[in-house]
């Protein structure tokens, strides 16, 4: 199966990993773009071609989401060439001198987070960030760290 003329066997995937508030984020700029699916979404924040938006309106999918800080992830492939340019964007000098999953998440408008373990600092932020982007969709953020 071809993809822009490539050969499938010639994609690269790339996974970046996100919490539960941020998926919620990222589903609700999906529709807002258009997009088909939340790889496409990605792909579209990262700059790469829009070919893959969707014509009109996108419903709603079914993001099943429990907790805030619950991890999921999302992957998407890129032609060899387009993963040269997202890691010269994310590499030193160029970039931030990050790894291309990181730098996806900073287009994707969150912050690089390589850990985030419990009774940390780095988790107390985590925790607030999710807080307010729960708050911002207009969601009941209690539910979403209960027990």
């Amino acid at each position: 199966m071809a993809y822009w003329g490539v050969a499938r066997e010639q994609r690269i995937p790339i996974t970046a990993a996100f919490n539960g508030a941020e998926l919620l984020k990222a589903e609700h700029e999906r529709v807002s773009v258009s997009a088909r699916s939340l790889p496409q979404w990605v792909r579209y924040r990262c700059g790469l071609p829009a070919a893959l938006m969707a014509n009109g309106n996108v419903e709603p999918r079914d993001v099943r989401v429990r907790r805030a800080l619950e991890r999921h992830t999302i992957t998407f492939t890129v032609t060899p060439e387009e993963y040269a340019a997202l890691r010269d964007q994310a590499s030193l000098p160029n970039g931030p001198g990050i790894t291309v999953p990181q730098y996806v998440r900073t287009r994707c408008g969150f912050r690089v987070r390589y850990v985030s373990n419990p009774n940390t600092s780095d988790r107390d932020a985590e925790e607030d960030e999710a807080w307010e982007i729960l708050d911002r969709l207009g969601l009941n953020a209690d539910s979403y760290f209960e027990s």
